[in-house]
């Protein structure tokens, strides 16, 4: 059984429901970041500005990382055969872990973990794992979509192609959680991901939700949304409205056929 942590605090940068977000950005990240970068700055920056203890380590998940940073950097191999460095660094997956680290001063472990739509509740059950002297940690779920996400679709097989998201799921989740209950807004938990072999990925979710335990009252959460952060939207929202009880929000990766379910109780 997975041990349970405690949410401190939230935040989340959402660009399809939050325009003005960008304006947060300070200038030396804003000239030379990638947008990406910003997302997971800004929510890391809404969450420990209100925070009385500041994170001592940190764990991201991220299904695709920095794509845009990716595709600059192909695109100039290709180009000229030789791909800039900036985007290069950039688009390696633990870079945001890294530059959060920078910007808050965060000098305990550091892990990024990528595992497409589980990719939340692999860094919350890795959270779960660290030592003691590790918290309070900042658990953040961050991704991005680029033109490019929809122009691959028609080239890609089916499966494949169903298992993308859709243009407007992009943007960054941050939790603050602890190992202590004390001032904690809600205990959370995950369980997964494991491959449940032989079921659809409804009934592989359900498992993984029976598996915590969950009852009736977690109703449309246990269907895995296809979106790489629908999970950390679904946990936000439940922290954001204040939702008393317990809720599960179900996820299902297609490429590692494993599911995982993250359970909140407020």
């Amino acid at each position: 059984m997975m041990t349970s942590l405690f949410v401190r605090g939230f935040a989340a940068v959402i660009p399809f429901e939050d325009t003005g977000w960008q304006a947060e950005v300070p200038a030396h990240v804003k000239r030379r970041d990638p947008r990406i970068w910003q997302m997971a700055y800004v929510s890391a920056a809404r969450l420990l500005g209100a925070a009385t203890r500041k994170p001592r380590s940190l764990c991201v998940g991220t299904a695709l990382g920095a794509l845009d940073e990716t595709k600059s950097f192909l695109d100039g191999v290709f180009k000229d055969g030789f791909g800039s460095p900036r985007n290069f660094i950039a688009s390696v997956h633990n870079s945001m872990a890294g530059k959060l680290a920078l910007e808050f001063s965060m000098d305990g472990p550091n892990l990024t973990l990528c595992d497409g739509q589980n990719s939340f509740a692999s860094a919350l059950a890795s959270a779960a794992l660290l030592p003691p002297d590790a918290f309070p940690c900042l658990v953040a779920a961050v991704d991005e979509s680029i033109p490019l996400l929809r122009d691959l679709v028609p080239h890609l097989s089916s499966d494949c192609a169903s298992s993308l998201p859709g243009p407007a799921d992009e943007g960054a989740v941050a939790l603050l959680v602890s190992k202590d209950p004390a001032d904690a807004v809600a205990a959370i938990r995950a369980v997964g991901p494991r491959v449940l072999a032989g079921q659809t990925p409804e009934e592989c979710a359900a498992g993984c939700a029976q598996l915590l335990g969950a009852g009736e009252q977690s109703g449309d959460c246990l269907q895995p949304p296809r979106s790489y952060l629908g999970a950390a939207l679904r946990i936000h929202a439940v922290l954001l409205a204040g939702r008393h009880g317990r809720h599960v929000a179900a996820s299902y990766s297609p490429s590692s056929k494993a599911c995982a379910a993250i359970e909140v109780t407020l």
